[in-house]
């Protein structure tokens, strides 16, 4: 029931057993349009290398901005660049 806003590499850690923990929910939202929210509503936030262009316009609510930022960083772990602009799929 909750958006991060703000995937990204350094909000990813790694415990001792192996396993992912997402961290810093600062940004966070809560998908209950009727829910307090934390941040201020219909400004832009978060990481711009690994935020969805949608966000842009402050439409920031959504969980698929998740999967989008997620998919950045397996692109980013992939090839070791971020995909800006025009760039080739992964190989």
């Amino acid at each position: 029931g909750i958006v991060h806003r703000d995937l990204k590499p350094e909000n990813i850690l790694i415990n001792a057993d192996g396993r992912c923990k997402v961290a810093d929910f600062g940004l966070a939202a809560p998908l209950d349009a009727a829910a307090t929210r934390l941040t201020i509503t219909g400004t832009t936030a978060g990481t711009a290398d690994y935020m969805p262009p949608e966000r842009m316009d402050a439409n920031d609510n959504d969980p698929r901005g998740d999967v989008y930022s997620l998919g950045v960083i397996l692109y980013e772990l992939l090839t070791g660049r971020l995909p800006r602009g025009n760039f080739d799929p992964p190989a």
